[in-house]
C-alpha cells in the first residue's frame, strides 16, 4: 500500500510537473506572439516613416529642381533684357550720330545761305551805289 502511494505520489507530482510546464509553454508561447506582434508592428512604423521620410526628400528635391528652373529662367530673362537694352542703346547711339551729322548738314547749308545772301546784299548795294554814281553823273552832264 505504501508503494502504490508513493507510486500515486509520484504520479501526482509528474502530472503536476507536466501542467506547470504545459503552462509555462503556453505563457511563453503567449510572450512569444506578443513580442512577434510588437516587432510586426514596429516594422510597420518603421517601413511608414521610411516611406514618408522618402516623399518628403522627393518633395524637397522637386521643390529644389524647380527653384532652380525657375532662376535659370529668370536669369535668361535678364540676360534677354541686357541684350535688348544693349542693342537700343546701339540705335540711340547710331539714331543720335545721324541726328547729329543731320543737325551739322543743315547748319553749314544754312552758312551758304547766309553768306549767298550777304553776297546777294553787296550786290545789290554796289548796284545801287553804280546807279546812284551814274545817275549823278547824267544829272552833273546836264547841267
Amino acid at each position: 500500500r505504501r508503494e502504490e502511494e508513493e507510486e500515486s505520489e509520484r504520479i501526482r507530482k509528474q502530472a503536476q510537473a507536466e501542467k506547470e510546464e504545459i503552462e509555462r509553454q503556453r505563457q511563453a508561447a503567449e510572450q512569444a506572439e506578443r513580442i512577434r506582434k510588437s516587432a510586426e508592428e514596429a516594422q510597420r512604423r518603421a517601413a511608414e516613416e521610411a516611406a514618408r521620410l522618402r516623399r518628403e526628400e522627393e518633395e524637397e528635391a522637386e521643390r529644389i529642381r524647380k527653384q532652380a528652373e525657375a532662376k535659370k529662367e529668370e536669369m535668361e530673362r535678364q540676360r534677354h533684357a541686357a541684350e535688348l537694352a544693349e542693342s537700343i542703346r546701339k540705335a540711340a547711339e547710331i539714331e543720335q550720330k545721324r541726328a547729329s551729322e543731320e543737325a551739322a548738314r543743315i547748319k553749314r547749308e544754312e552758312e551758304e545761305v547766309e553768306r549767298i545772301h550777304k553776297a546777294a546784299e553787296e550786290e545789290q548795294k554796289r548796284a545801287a551805289e553804280e546807279a546812284a554814281r551814274i545817275r549823278h553823273e547824267e544829272e552833273e552832264e546836264a547841267e
